[in-house]
């Protein structure tokens, strides 16, 4: 059984859950909230949902178990894709508690001399990001945005955290953050790399760092050139 599975996940009073079974071995799970409605589908053959007191538990089946006891040897390979799945259910169930209830949210800013957002009536987040033209998104409906005093941050807000994400990816591919100035659009706490540019450095010996140290004049050697030694040659008529 998977280690995420151990405790239950517990869910607030404003939030309802149910849980309808079908005809097929795949159960619907529904959460409803302020936010709105989410529904998850599982095969009740392999894992269980139980509800005691708002909390959701998520184990394994019966059947599930009577194959690990007796036939362990025989579906080595088949339990870890199991696990998989009961850990994939867990975290799904977290986000729809989530965006069901508060929401979730993100933010982008943007960094360089003139770059700013804008948001126009028709949910239209226009962009000026050193372009000749400006950047274009349409948002959908269900997001809500909140801009800063400059319109250098903006923050989104949204139920589903696959949308949210999707959306401010797509955003940030349209001017990408500059390695070497760090100009572009950007998560808020987006850890980038930065490259230092070129810089005229000279190459010091750590003998000659040492000897600074200890007010150490080194004079230079001035080189002298051997003066080539001219040959007079006499050249004689033979008659």
């Amino acid at each position: 059984m998977s280690y995420i599975t151990h405790k239950s996940i517990t869910s607030p009073n404003s939030i309802n859950i149910e849980i309808q079974t079908d005809k097929n071995l795949s159960d619907v799970i529904w959460i409803s909230g302020n936010s709105g409605t989410w529904f998850c589908r599982y095969n009740r053959q392999l894992c269980k949902i139980s509800i005691v007191n708002s909390n959701i538990g998520v184990g394994t089946a019966f059947f599930y178990n009577f194959l690990a006891f007796y036939s362990r040897g025989y579906f080595r390979n088949w339990f870890p894709l199991l696990n998989s799945e009961l850990s994939l259910l867990c975290v799904l169930l977290k986000r729809m508690l989530i965006g069901a209830g508060v929401g979730f949210k993100k933010y982008l800013r943007v960094r360089g001399v003139g770059y700013k957002f804008e948001l126009l009536r028709t949910n239209l987040l226009t962009a000026k990001v050193g372009y000749t033209h400006l950047v274009k998104k349409q948002l959908p409906s269900e997001f809500s945005t909140n801009f800063s005093r400059k319109a250098k941050v903006v923050r989104f807000r949204s139920k589903s955290l696959t949308k949210i994400t999707c959306l401010l990816s797509r955003i940030r591919a349209m001017r990408l953050p500059d390695v070497y100035k760090g100009k572009g659009i950007r998560y808020k706490r987006d850890p980038i790399k930065r490259k230092p540019g070129k810089r005229k450095t000279k190459a010091v010996s750590k003998k000659r760092k040492i000897l600074k140290k200890h007010d150490i004049v080194i004079k230079k050697r001035q080189r002298t050139r051997k003066k080539k030694k001219t040959r007079l040659y006499l050249f004689t008529s033979q008659g």
